[in-house]
């Protein structure tokens, strides 16, 4: 008897979740019963400021942290932004040298390259073929004058976990006064972070990465950072970002980091079960294919080249399947050009052009994961049969 599979299977879960029903719970109660500005003196907006003091202190208890360093934003782009630009404009007198990475985020990546279009230096840390960074060349860029190192905890196209554990030790010696940033956004309520014990200066998380309604963003800033805010307007959250708060928003997110951080070792090995079973039934199903992802990535994501084979054909065949997956960030993927991740990886023009990117869910199944190789196999066959050598 075939086995009866849902209607969509969503293997797209680093560039958005499904909203969770307790989350979509806390947004729908908040945005109905606590609809006042938070920053009204009345009652209404007092009640309102609950919620965002509410949230503030789970995520302070979550990342080990003080309430009044939390900051709430639009989303990780805006808190990567303003850790970058914000840390960068308040230090310059002290320097203008910022170390990053290859492999960044968009967000992080075009904004280094602002900075250096108006007079700032920015060294981008190259990555060996699992995407990780060398250590060796971070210590010889680290100088005197470097004010910012901003690199990811988690990539968000391969999963490769950078060594961030390793950073601030070596910035304590060769340049004390540097911060320290990493965008988390793939990694917050998903992999372990400590940020007193890493020595994080400023971490970004954003709701729709872990199963909360899209529009809310954290930056963590640590008690030493001096930082110029983006906007200007009503002082609001310390005169650090003004803007009315997104109460619901930001309620559902401290309810969806609530929920992870009950289930997050259980989800995790969940998932690496899920990855395992995919890597398993590609290599073993298809030839001419390359597992782009590191064996010690996180579980949470697979990137996979199908040599031969174009990602948006192949891409759009599994949509039609029911299948859905992506074919790099989606935050770049309307952009012209292939992925700077895997170029970066040193993958050649073939690899990088065939290459796709499952993201799991602890919702997911490892039926799903059985229908989506079986699904692979056929699709890749057939396409590669019709595709002009």
């Amino acid at each position: 008897m075939n086995k009866i599979y849902p209607d969509k299977i969503y293997l797209d879960n680093a560039a958005s979740t499904k909203p969770s029903a307790e989350a979509m719970e806390v947004f729908a109660d908040v945005s109905l019963n606590a609809y006042a500005n938070a920053s009204s003196l009345h009652n209404m907006g007092m009640a309102a400021e609950k919620h965002i003091k509410d949230a503030k202190n789970i995520f302070a208890k979550t990342l080990g942290v003080q309430p009044k360093n939390i900051l709430f934003t639009s989303g990780g782009t805006e808190s990567n932004n303003m850790a970058v630009t914000g840390t960068a404009i308040a230090n310059c007198r002290r320097g203008k040298h910022i170390i990053s990475t290859a492999v960044e985020h968009p967000s992080v990546l075009e904004t280094c390259k602002h900075l250096a279009s108006i007079g700032y230096e920015v060294d981008f840390l190259s990555v060996d073929k699992n995407g990780s960074i060398d250590i060796d060349e971070f210590c010889r860029k680290l100088r005197d004058d470097t004010v910012l190192v901003s690199v990811m905890h988690v990539n968000n196209e391969v999963g490769t976990v950078q060594p961030v554990h390793l950073l601030k030790d070596i910035m304590r010696k060769k340049s004390p006064n540097a911060l320290l940033h990493t965008d988390a956004v793939q990694s917050f309520g998903k992999e372990p972070i400590d940020i007193n014990a890493w020595g994080i200066d400023l971490l970004s998380a954003s709701s729709h990465k872990i199963y909360s309604p899209k529009g809310t963003g954290l930056l963590y800033i640590g008690d030493k950072v001096k930082i110029e805010p983006l906007l200007y307007g009503g002082a609001h959250q310390g005169g650090l970002r003004s803007g009315t708060e997104n109460t619901a928003g930001t309620a559902a997110f401290a309810c969806s980091v609530s929920c992870l951080a009950q289930e997050s070792e259980k989800h995790h090995a969940y998932v690496s079960e899920l990855n395992t079973a995919l890597r398993r039934g590609i290599l073993s199903r298809l030839d001419r294919v390359q597992i782009n992802s590191p064996s010690d990535a996180s579980p949470y994501i697979c990137n996979v080249s199908f040599f031969g084979v174009r990602s948006e054909i192949l891409l759009h065949s599994l949509e039609s399947k029911g299948i859905y997956v992506s074919s790099g960030s989606a935050c770049s993927s309307h952009k012209s050009g292939k992925s700077h991740v895997l170029a970066a990886m040193g993958l050649n023009y073939d690899g990088i052009d065939s290459a796709l990117r499952f993201s799991f869910s602890h919702e997911n199944t490892l039926d799903e994961i059985a229908y989506t190789v079986d699904t692979l196999a056929e699709q890749v066959s057939l396409i590669r049969k019709y595709t002009r050598k």
